[in-house]
């Protein structure tokens, strides 16, 4: 486990317990984000079979629905509403290994959406489903798709790059299905400003990305945030936190571009709500929880006590309110990378 999310998760876990508040007051949902089941080899994006069911019973137990990306995004345009307690499941990249969890998936009917990397389907991968698996899945009508880059890797920053990827994966998923995608899953949850015009340019009707934080009415269409589900980080604790978390709501947040053009940054953003402000917290996975500067009743900014060091960056903002013993816990996270060419530069410099 990396030391810096180690730190966070204990620095959420040691705020004062209370109850979660039931109520969806800002009509939000938690999206997750999976990608391969029961491979050890890769634990950053793992899931062991047994943590993923074991999730899904809590769900269960505790009172949430499972809804579908289309109900999600019915109701973040404004046609329709959210269950009082909200979760969307997706898995990413299409790895071969989902197929372990189909048999519980099906059983239970979970409404799950795929993102497909279709140029490992084509070439007939083995570790990605092939047309076979994927024309099985198709015939169970809470089993959907979407798409990723034709080729599941990084690309921003190579507009013709990122272009060609999404022609490609585009033909591919029309030979498929028939059809044309709705839904777009960023590689890794990495993108940049362009990437995401290119996404809304290619007709896609909404986008996800990686970033931790509930999804509601005021989120980037083109870049709606999802909670990476690993094997590291899927103990109950940390899983029952995720779930119940409403969105810290924020506006005008900066840097506005999700890749960063210097290793000293600052970050900023404005607090929709002034209740959020006593408790507010932030922290950076470069560096740990990091002091506020209030310029003023709403306005926040924070610096970064050194320079970055690590190519991808998440800062994470909690706060909560206590209501006759009610907890309102609320989440906005951002993941920023940072620009190759800034990297290369302090790397030879």
């Amino acid at each position: 486990m990396r030391p810096m999310r180690f730190l966070f998760l204990l620095f959420i876990l040691a705020l004062p317990s209370a109850s979660f508040a039931q109520e969806n007051t800002a009509q939000s949902v938690i999206i997750l984000s999976y990608q391969r089941v029961d491979e050890p080899r890769y634990p950053d994006t793992n899931i062991q079979k047994d943590q993923f069911i074991n999730q899904m019973e809590t769900l269960t137990s505790e009172g949430y629905e499972i809804v579908s990306l289309d109900t999600v995004y019915a109701a973040l345009n404004g046609n329709g509403n959210l269950p009082q307690r909200a979760v969307a499941i997706t898995f990413d990249g299409g790895y071969k290994s989902v197929m372990g969890i189909m048999p519980y998936i099906t059983e239970h009917k979970i409404p799950v959406t795929i993102f497909l990397a279709l140029h490992p389907v084509v070439q007939d991968s083995p570790q990605f489903l092939d047309e076979r698996n994927i024309k099985s899945l198709r015939k169970k009508k809470f089993i959907t798709f979407g798409l990723t880059t034709h080729n599941y890797a990084r690309f921003t920053g190579d507009t013709v790059k990122i272009k060609e990827q999404i022609n490609l994966s585009k033909s591919a998923y029309r030979k498929l299905f028939d059809e044309e995608p709705k839904y777009f899953a960023y590689p890794f949850g990495e993108y940049d400003n362009v990437f995401k015009d290119i996404v809304e340019q290619q007709s896609f009707v909404a986008a996800f990305a990686q970033h931790s934080s509930p999804a509601y009415k005021d989120s980037d269409i083109y870049a709606l945030p999802r909670f990476a589900m690993s094997e590291a980080y899927a103990n109950l604790s940390r899983f029952q936190l995720i779930i119940s978390a409403e969105p810290l709501q924020l506006e005008h947040v900066t840097p506005d571009n999700p890749v960063l053009e210097s290793l000293t940054p600052s970050f900023g953003f404005t607090l929709v709500k002034s209740e959020d402000k006593p408790n507010l917290s932030c922290y950076l996975s470069d560096q740990g929880h990091l002091d506020l500067i209030f310029l003023d009743k709403k306005r926040v900014e924070i610096r970064p006590t050194a320079p970055l060091t690590q190519k991808r960056v998440r800062l994470n903002c909690t706060s909560f309110i206590d209501t006759d013993g009610i907890r309102s816990w609320k989440w906005f996270g951002r993941l920023f990378t940072v620009s190759s060419d800034i990297m290369a530069d302090d790397l030879s410099s």
